[in-house]
């Protein structure tokens, strides 16, 4: 015997057919005496003799003798990856070595569709030759309760018992078969509630084995296995614990690994293994980093990139200058998301060009449409989980705040208002009859409304309402991105035909050319002083400015790179004076898939939100099939059941149009794998595809007739335009 837990009695043994040293993992008496259970395990224990990886212990035979039944696995020589951590921290490019190697495993049990849910460092063993092997892939789920099996409070996927605790040989911690899927240390925040299990689950997995390599302790841990559940919920590592030598990009890696939000998790182990490859044979990133540093010195502040792709998804940066204290006790990135309420969906078409952020970086605001078609805008405190919607701003166009935070100015179609944050009182402005025009709206430090009219005009309106708009600017230039000085007569625009920098007055005076380069035409511009901050090529920078000489002083420093762009063309940033809070970069404006009936009312949401294209039901009603984008811009099918199962059908990252057969057992879809998109059918359960037309041009499916015989698709000729 080498082993005991949950999970069995595990023997060292030989194959006397063979002549070779085997490990023999004998089931549990409970499991091998329930036949649905043995079925189920049979079944697993088939698909995953499939696997065949140089990473991942394989399985040899199923054996039953005497009543017993038992697997036969590859012995593994070499301690186990918990031994090597209780020796202390593992070096950056050793663990790097080993995390890839595990990834790599893990990418082809889900190319397979198996998904280990209960990756740890007890399961990964290190050869002499320092080859790294995965052990136990399935078992977990193979062990679990029959579907549909009467369970106790004792048996939810979120209580556990000491038997996850360290036991048995060589300290190794072993699942208890039945009663949780995972070990609670490096379980999900999806598997500690009980929910449904993806692959995501094994990224979290590895996020936290990885952390545990780097820093030598565990990224949850408490006294009680409770403690542990409840720091995987509502805790975040201590990334300070990480050995300072850690490069950026691989910190990031393992944040983004370990995102509570699935939304923001990565989505695919395929991207984290390309991600850790990168760190550990030096990108052109890196590189580009060490060169940026050595021209401009270090950064004053700190800030790294945020991941994620949702609309609503934020990252939130306090300034970390040496005259300034972090905001509300952050003193990182902080990544979060948006979540509108229920019925309630993000309106990505308001005219307001920045996200709307407070004066002090405390409140983000978005504009909310409900089921019934009302917009209007809604808050989000840092402190709060929630979103509050704000009285008066129904039918909101556009948004700004007043200086000191106390106001909101909302443009709607008929009126410029001002909404009280605390109380809700609301105080017309001005009739939108005498505006036709506003744009780039600036609320001013001495209660001037200044904003772009028609043409290249800068005017100007009181706040507290009454009278007509004043002409304080005009020329051959449109003004944008208001941004005031604190001194209440100046302010900085940009100009949209020669994207030049230039400082104007509110007495109307010429304005003054501050910088002249030829930025991007999607640019953006803001001012946190001492700083004013632009965007040029896809990078904002922070640029000193002395507010006495009202001119630019010292050198640019880089404060974010790869700023995305909204479908718009705005930049969807904002800076205050201690806060950098920007959307994460997207390819377009996320849904949730939702069931309505034939009067429009809806029934029921499904999943979370996410950029989707084509949508199929199945015949029974009881399956659907998209194709969903994913975070790098790469689109693939996907299934969902009635129990809400995923299940990702195509790896190309470019396959669309999905459609299902009559019997709702084969999904037909286009893809564009390695020619022009063609068409190819796919087995709802089950791997693998088959290519049923060749063309050398663009084909989408449009019906597949009932006999399931015949396909109608459109198919693209450069020439002759579309043909059916």
């Amino acid at each position: 015997m080498i082993g005991v837990g949950g999970m069995g009695e595990v023997y060292r043994a030989t194959d006397t057919n063979l002549g070779r040293q085997v490990a023999i993992k004998v089931l549990p008496e409970e499991v091998a005496a329930d036949a649905e259970r043995l079925a189920r395990f049979d079944r697993e224990a088939r698909t995953l003799a499939a696997l065949n990886h140089p990473n991942i212990a394989q399985i040899y035979g199923l054996e039953k003798s005497g009543g017993r039944t038992a697997l036969v696995l590859e012995l593994v020589e070499g301690p186990t990856l918990a031994d090597r951590i209780a020796e202390g921290p593992i070096p950056i490019e050793e663990a790097l070595a080993i995390a890839t190697q595990i990834a790599d495993a893990l990418e082809a049990a889900h190319e397979q569709g198996i998904v280990h849910r209960d990756l740890k460092p007890a399961n990964v063993k290190l050869r002499p030759d320092r080859t790294v092997k995965v052990l136990d892939f399935g078992l977990a789920k193979a062990l679990e309760s029959a579907p549909g099996a009467s369970s106790s409070v004792s048996m939810s996927p979120t209580i556990t018992t000491p038997a996850h605790l360290r036991q048995g040989s060589g300290g190794q911690a072993m699942t208890q078969a039945g009663l949780i899927l995972g070990t609670a240390a490096y379980m999900s925040p999806e598997q500690a509630r009980g929910g449904s299990v993806d692959e995501r689950a094994d990224i979290w997995a590895v996020g936290c084995v990885l952390y545990e390599m780097l820093s030598g302790q565990r990224s949850f841990d408490g006294g009680t296995v409770s403690d542990v559940l409840a720091s995987v919920l509502k805790s975040e590592p201590d990334y300070e614990k990480l050995p300072p030598a850690t490069p950026r990009r691989l910190r990031s890696t393992l944040q983004r690994c370990l995102q509570k939000d699935l939304r923001q998790r990565w989505h695919h182990v395929a991207d984290v293994r390309l991600e850790l490859e990168s760190v550990m044979h030096g990108s052109a990133d890196d590189a580009r980093d060490a060169k940026d540093a050595s021209r401009r010195g270090s950064p004053r502040w700190l800030i790294t990139g945020a991941t994620g792709l949702t609309l609503v998804a934020l990252a939130v940066v306090p300034w970390l200058l040496p005259e300034r204290g972090a905001v509300g006790g952050l003193n990182g990135v902080v990544r979060f998301t948006m979540t509108p309420p229920e019925g309630v969906s993000v309106f990505p078409g308001w005219t307001h060009p920045k996200l709307l952020l407070s004066p002090d970086g405390r409140l983000i605001g978005f504009a909310g449409v409900d089921d019934a078609g009302v917009r209007q805008l809604w808050l989000r405190a840092l402190d709060s989980e929630a979103a509050r919607p704000v009285g008066g701003t129904e039918g909101v166009e556009g948004a700004f705040w007043s200086p000191d935070g106390e106001w909101l100015g909302v443009a709607t179609a008929d009126t410029i208002r001002r909404v009280q944050v605390s109380s809700g009182t609301v105080r017309t402005i001005a009739d939108r009859r005498t505006i036709p025009q506003m744009r780039n709206i600036l609320w001013g430090s001495e209660n001037d409304i200044i904003f772009g009219g028609e043409g290249a005009r800068l005017q100007r309106i009181s706040a507290s309402g009454g009278g007509d708009p004043d002409l304080l600017y005009e020329s051959g230039d449109v003004p944008l991105w208001l941004e005031g000085l604190r001194d209440g007569r100046h302010f900085f625009f940009q100009g949209l035909e020669s994207r030049a920098i230039y400082v104007g007055s509110i007495n109307g005076a010429p304005p003054r050319l501050l910088l002249e380069r030829n930025f991007d035409q999607r640019s953006a511009l803001f001012y946190a002083p001492p700083y004013v901050l632009y965007v040029d090529e896809g990078v904002l920078w922070a640029h000193p400015f002395d507010e006495t000489a009202l001119a630019l002083s010292g050198d640019p420093v880089a404060v974010l790179e790869d700023i995305p762009k909204s479908g718009a063309g705005y930049v969807p940033v904002a800076v205050s004076s201690d806060v950098l809070a920007y959307w994460p970069r997207q390819t377009g404006y996320p849904s949730v898939l939702t069931w309505k009936d034939r009067s429009g009312a809806v029934l029921s949401r499904v999943g979370v939100p996410a950029i989707y294209s084509g949508l199929a039901l199945s015949p029974e009603g009881d399956q659907i099939a998209f194709a969903r984008f994913g975070e790098l811009g790469d689109r693939d099918v996907w299934a969902r059941d009635s129990r809400g199962n995923e299940i990702r059908k195509t790896f190309d990252g470019d396959s669309t149009g999905p459609l299902f057969a009559s019997d709702g057992l084969r999904v037909l879809f286009s893809s564009a794998r390695g020619a022009p998109p063609n068409l190819h059918v796919l087995p709802v359960t089950g791997a693998g595809d088959e290519r049923i037309t060749q063309s050398g041009l663009v084909q989408t499916a449009r019906s597949w007739g009932r006999d399931q015989d015949v396909v109608v698709y459109e198919e693209r000729d450069p020439v002759n335009g579309f043909d059916l």
